[in-house]
């Protein structure tokens, strides 16, 4: 075999080992070997204006409903296969209906009830949660993406009927992961790598709490993940390297073991993956290529809030932080609230708001916070902080943080708090109390 088809090949393994490793077929009772991939031609398969042949495009599809899993850039997930031909504007017959039905047994739905209960199944007042069974056998396959798909009402009515059990000790750990995972619902990793136990603690009722005010962060996967950078990248690296290599054996049965799984180690080496930044305890994530959780994106990283494995160093200074106005709250709480801040503004586009836009600029009195003076900036500082003067994003952010978790916010914040909850209730037609 030569190198240039040996490239090709790994191309190949990459694309389909990535699509795994992001959990797209990972849904609960689709085994991969059910899932499949198969190339479409939306424009038919003729020639091009330009006159090539036209190109297939590769879908990841259920092969028991047809479901869409990915691909595509992620414009037809959840729906039918029959879906791309129209654009998705038409399906076959009866396609949405086996697609339901199959999430509903999964849910717990069972075909002798009638087909009013599929809905009410999916929806149940007292909640979703994940057996215990599959969360342990998830947990020992070294998942990074779970098969947990919680409905906002899911999030709330677990959160609501299962309070969290503050832990004591670090051999306690797994059981506050194991409430983030199951009860709230996140299907990425969670690691609290140095944190103390209060630290943890201070996590886990911050996210409880975020969620509970705004559960659809979960359903619709602007928060999956929370836990260290390190512990994050192990898990995705080790599941990529095993996904490439086992597409690279079934193309080359005649290779050995060891020469693939160095060479598919090789390629992986200079793989760039999320950083541990130093001078900070936690940031959120998104993929830079993708602007909803459906696109598909090359960067193969979780949307969610990673812990830096200087967390617990610089948790001490956080106090400081606020007295010298540094930042708008001081305490981890405040911190954990700050990273939602993001995700709900990359779920509802906050920081583009003319209200928003204006409130940030009549509050600095320009639009470029660096040709401010050192006095000017202080004072201003005193109305929020001086990191929310460094962009729009990041003024949002400790807005949020200040609203939620202060008993006795300030103007800005209050302003910027209640734009956002009525940008929510626009668009999922509820808002929920402040907790």
């Amino acid at each position: 075999m030569n190198k240039s088809e040996l490239a090709r090949q790994l191309g190949k393994a990459f694309r389909l080992g990535y699509a795994f490793s992001r959990g797209q077929s990972y849904r609960k009772g689709i085994a991969q070997d059910e899932a499949k991939w198969i190339t479409v031609h939306p424009n038919g398969k003729g020639m091009t204006k330009t006159g090539d042949k036209a190109k297939g495009q590769p879908v990841l599809i259920d092969g028991e409903t047809g479901e869409v899993l990915g691909g595509m850039g992620g414009k037809f997930t959840g729906k039918h296969i029959s879906a791309v031909p129209d654009r998705g504007k038409k399906e076959q017959q009866g396609a949405q209906a086996k697609i339901e039905r199959k999430k509903a047994i999964m849910g717990g739905w069972k075909p002798e009830q009638s087909k009013n209960d599929i809905k009410s199944s999916k929806n149940s007042g007292a909640g979703s949660i994940q057996s215990k069974e599959d969360y342990e056998k998830e947990e020992q396959q070294g998942y990074i993406v779970s098969s947990r798909r919680y409905t906002a009402q899911d999030v709330k009515n677990n959160i609501q009927n299962n309070p969290y059990k503050e832990i004591k000790t670090k051999s306690d750990y797994p059981k506050a992961a194991e409430y983030v995972k199951r009860v709230i619902g996140l299907r990425g990793n969670c690691e609290f790598g140095s944190l103390s136990a209060q630290s943890v603690n201070d996590c886990v009722n911050e996210i409880a709490a975020q969620c509970l005010r705004m559960p659809e962060l979960i359903s619709e996967g602007y928060f999956q993940n929370f836990g260290t950078v390190k512990a994050l990248n192990k898990k995705t690296m080790q599941r990529l390297e095993d996904d490439m290599f086992e597409q690279l054996k079934k193309q080359n049965s005649d290779i050995s073991d060891n020469w693939l799984r160095d060479f598919v180690q090789r390629n992986l080496r200079n793989r760039k993956l999320p950083n541990s930044q130093s001078g900070t305890i936690a940031y959120y994530i998104s993929p830079r290529n993708a602007s909803t959780p459906n696109e598909t994106n090359n960067d193969m990283v979780l949307w969610g809030i990673n812990l830096t494995d200087y967390g617990q160093h610089n948790i001490k200074n956080l106090q400081k932080f606020k007295e010298t106005n540094s930042l708008a709250t001081g305490s981890l709480r405040g911190t954990i609230a700050h990273e939602f801040g993001h995700s709900i503004d990359k779920a509802l586009g906050i920081r583009d708001l003319p209200e928003i836009v204006k409130l940030y600029k009549d509050w600095l009195g320009t639009s470029k916070p660096s040709s401010l003076n050192y006095s000017v900036r202080n004072e201003k500082a005193k109305q929020l902080s001086a990191y929310g003067m460094d962009s729009p994003k990041e003024f949002v952010a400790e807005c949020w943080a200040e609203y939620t978790t202060d008993p006795n916010p300030r103007e800005l914040a209050k302003k910027v708090g209640a734009i956002i909850e009525n940008q929510y209730k626009e668009k999922y037609g509820k808002a929920h109390a402040v907790q």
